[in-house]
């Protein structure tokens, strides 16, 4: 038997632990509409049943019928087996921690059994951990926590990657990740993905819902709102700012991103205090409010600060309060930064709507009176040679963002690009690929492809934004596909 591939992959489960059955519950919904058992009436340990089932590896040769009806079999109760700890094991994670302690101990006898089988050699400890992941996700309470929760058991068994948001399999909040290649191969890795993205894409759109409801709230008093011109000006009133994901860098150079929100901040007297908050940095904002922290307004720099910033307040901060302070500040200055991005970027995409609308009527019409333009899954699957149209909003999943940014090394320098909705007429001759026409604006994003460039396995013979872009729109029509 293998040991661990990490130590985290015990240090994750143990923690946690798998719960048992536990008895005379009232029942809850999972994700799916699956009735598991409920931990709000916790009931004592001397009540609790041990009865789990595990799977044993059958021996086969892989030659006789026999064998593979073994090979089945052994599925079938792994199945059973990791369906009866999955829904058990949210209801422990949501059980209050003054009363998992009566509890915990028959947790970790199940879970002796559970590692045995998520560390059995081989395709059997791949099969193991595929339906592990699929019936987590399978009873998981819809919810964002649920989805990074999933995600981080997913890398401590190493089947998951994190990985760029642009490209990814599943997307969780400022997160990408990736099936790893060991997994490729395995019958259950589209069932994962579909599963996975599904129960992301609801989690976030729960999250948005109460995200939303909780903003709603979040409104300046009356007579006091201000924008974000005002607030730069010192003019007096109120504001919600909405903060993105950003990243900071620590002492070390590591890079992490902080959580997004919003939050409803005061200018009076050349000085900004944080009111109200919504959505994830919730968690941070109560010591910030309760600790009546502020920034004067001169603190908001001309030019957006990078994650290694270190701002200079030209005043003496107890220790105390210099990291609500910091918080602040960083909130404030994301905030107004995106508002101000955001104004610029509706400006532009407005005219570019126009745009991209004259040029796809002109072009398509054109282009269609010499040759037909391929389908998706005849150009990106069946890998034909001819036309085909790509336009980047016809292959985002809701979440994803249409703004694609890349960068250029110019003289010792990165110069940063991003090109919103790409889309072009490309075409591929004998394993080659170029570009037949695109909307004037965007010729910098298809430069790449003017001339013909040999697409190689996978894109990979591409300029970085369109060999990404081409790779996300045949992942969606791959899953679109396997989903009829």
């Amino acid at each position: 038997m293998q040991q661990p591939a990490t130590a985290t992959i015990a240090e994750m489960i143990s923690k946690t632990g798998i719960p048992l059955v536990l008895k005379n519950g009232n029942g809850t919904t999972g994700a799916n509409g699956v009735k598991s058992p409920s931990a709000q009436q916790v009931v004592p340990p001397s009540t609790i049943s041990t009865a789990f089932s595990m799977p044993v590896v059958p021996a086969i040769k892989v030659s006789l019928r026999e064998d593979l009806q073994k090979v089945g079999e052994f599925e079938r109760k792994l199945i059973e087996f990791l369906d009866e700890s999955a829904p058990n094991y949210w209801e422990y994670q949501g059980t209050d921690d003054k009363n998992k302690w009566m509890i915990r101990d028959q947790f970790e006898s199940v879970m002796d059994e559970v590692r045995k089988v998520l560390d059995y050699d081989g395709v059997w400890g791949e099969l193991a951990k595929m339906h592990w992941l699929i019936s987590l996700i399978k009873y998981a309470p819809v919810s964002q926590n649920a989805s990074e929760h999933i995600a981080e058991i997913g890398l401590a068994l190493a089947v998951l990657n994190r990985v760029d948001r642009e490209g990814s399999d599943v997307i969780i909040g400022s997160d990408g990740y990736n099936v790893d290649d060991e997994f490729a191969n395995n019958p259950m890795v589209d069932r994962l993905v579909n599963d996975f993205r599904t129960f992301s894409s609801k989690s976030h759109k729960a999250m948005k819902e109460c995200y939303k409801k909780e903003v709603s709230k979040l409104l300046p008093e009356e007579g006091t709102g201000i924008t974000v011109s005002d607030l730069r000006a010192g003019k007096q009133g109120q504001i919600v700012l909405v903060v993105p994901p950003y990243q900071l860098m620590d002492r070390e150079g590591n890079l992490s991103f902080k959580k997004s929100g919003s939050i409803l901040v005061q200018s009076k007297n050349g000085v900004i205090h944080l009111l109200d908050v919504a959505g994830p940095i919730s968690e941070t904002a109560q010591n910030v409010i309760s600790r009546h922290v502020w920034i004067e307004i001169r603190n908001i720099p001309s030019q957006k600060p990078g994650p290694s910033h270190k701002v200079e307040f030209g005043r003496q901060i107890p220790r105390d309060y210099f990291i609500p302070t910091i918080c602040l500040w960083r909130w404030v200055v994301e905030g107004v930064f995106s508002a101000e991005e955001d104004a610029k970027s509706k400006v532009l995409a407005d005219a570019q709507s126009d745009q991209f609308d004259r040029w796809r009527k002109e072009t398509l019409s054109g282009v269609q009176q010499q040759e037909e333009i391929l389908s998706p899954k005849e150009w990106l699957l069946e890998h034909k040679d001819g036309l085909f149209f790509f336009e980047r909003e016809k292959f985002a999943r809701p979440i994803d963002d249409l703004n694609i940014r890349w960068f250029v090394e110019a003289g010792g320098q990165r110069v940063n690009h991003s090109e919103l909705n790409p889309m072009a007429v490309i075409c591929r001759r004998g394993g080659a690929i170029q570009l037949v026409s695109c909307p004037k604006h965007q010729n910098r994003f298809w430069e790449g492809i003017k001339d013909p460039q040999a697409e190689g396995s996978a894109f990979e013979g591409l300029p970085w934004q369109i060999k990404i872009v081409l790779k996300m729109a045949f992942k969606n029509t791959t899953l679109k596909q396997n989903s009829r």
